[in-house]
């Protein structure tokens, strides 16, 4: 189950830095 949270974190932080990413355009 490690492994499967492992890949839950690492998706959520995409998310977030997708986000980031996104907001970061839309400012500029």
């Amino acid at each position: 189950m490690a492994g499967r949270n492992d890949q839950a974190i690492a998706n959520v932080m995409a998310a977030m830095a997708q986000s980031m990413a996104d907001a970061n355009v839309a400012v500029q």
